[in-house]
């Protein structure tokens, strides 16, 4: 689901958790908050609703980061490499 909203442009709240850290980055491709904590997500849900430059911002930098990392291009690049060095 992340890799289809980054490539939509589109803001993303997500758990800061360290998997979603090794993709994304709080404030520049995501907003990351504390998993399983009500209060944080409905601070960051505030925080993006008042700053429409943060929606945006966080959308486009989401957008290169799909475009540099996570489109279907780069992902079957990825496996045609994995796949090759082990039949290879």
């Amino acid at each position: 689901k992340i890799y289809q909203l980054l490539a939509m442009a589109r803001p993303i709240i997500a758990a800061d958790t360290p998997a979603n850290r090794e993709l994304l980055t709080h404030a520049s491709t995501a907003y990351l908050c504390h998993p399983g904590d009500p209060a944080a997500l409905a601070e960051a849900i505030a925080e993006l609703y008042q700053r429409p430059e943060l929606r945006e911002a966080l959308g486009q930098g989401g957008r290169s980061l799909y475009e540099r990392r996570c489109s279907e291009a780069i992902i079957t690049a990825q496996v045609g490499q994995i796949v090759r060095r082990l039949v290879g």
